[in-house]
Order: structure tokens, then C-alpha cells, then sequence
């Protein structure tokens, strides 16, 4: 689902919201107008607290991965920071996420060449090795 989808629902979302409020106001007070109301909050609620964050984040980058291999664009160390870029395949397409992590998470010196991430878990801690 793309950004023009999100933004799609939502109209449609506040469009029958306030239809049906509208509706109810003219002390049409069937049950379609209730339906229809009801219906406008759950795409208005929906859009913005479940598509919107995902098709229209911010750009911040992302701090905790999951366990296992990933595959990588780039590395690039700054300061007392990593940043990582991971290609991640979703859905039928690759798309590029970014992650910051503390350079005192990796094992040894972060490789700028490297081109797999491995997340392994020991014990409560997740350590982070470049190759």
C-alpha cells in the first residue's frame, strides 16, 4: 500500500464520518446513518494510527533489528554512532531501511566495506558483527 492509498482512506475515512454525522443531525437517526458514521471513525482511526506511521514515517532511523543475517548498502561511522543502511525485501519489492546503532554494540571496529549484518543474541543482549 502506497502513500496515495493512506492518504486516500483517510479522506474517504473523514468524508463518511461526516456524512454521517451529518445524518445523524438531521434527525435522520436510522441505523444506516449510525453505520456510516461508525464506519468514517474506524477508516479515520485505522488510517492514522496503523497506515499512516508505516507509509508516511518520518525518516528517522530505526533502532533495534531482529535476529539474523541482513544484507548491506552501507556503513558509515560518525562520532560515537553507526549508521547502517539494510536492504530488506517487503512485499514484492527491496527497499532500503536505515538504522543508527551505538559503535559500542559491534564486535571491534564497525567495517565500512562489509556487506552483511549478523544480529546474534546472547544472553540479554543482542551483539552486532559487520563482514
Amino acid at each position: 500500500m502506497g502513500w496515495v492509498t493512506a492518504v486516500g482512506a483517510f479522506i474517504f475515512g473523514l468524508a463518511t464520518l461526516v456524512g454521517g454525522v451529518s445524518w445523524i443531525n438531521q434527525n435522520k437517526k436510522e441505523l444506516f446513518s449510525w453505520l456510516t458514521a461508525v464506519s468514517g471513525f474506524f477508516f479515520l482511526v485505522n488510517t492514522t494510527f496503523m497506515i499512516a506511521p508505516v507509509e508516511l514515517s518520518v525518516g528517522l532511523p530505526r533502532t533495534s533489528i531482529s535476529n539474523g543475517v541482513h544484507k548491506v548498502a552501507f556503513v558509515y561511522a560518525a562520532g560515537e554512532n553507526v549508521n547502517v543502511g539494510i536492504e530488506k525485501k517487503d512485499h514484492e519489492r527491496e527497499r532500503l531501511y536505515l538504522y543508527q546503532f551505538p559503535k559500542s554494540t559491534f564486535d571491534g571496529e564497525p567495517n565500512s566495506e562489509a556487506k552483511t549484518l549478523t544480529v546474534v543474541k546472547s544472553g540479554g543482549f543482542r551483539k552486532l558483527v559487520l563482514k
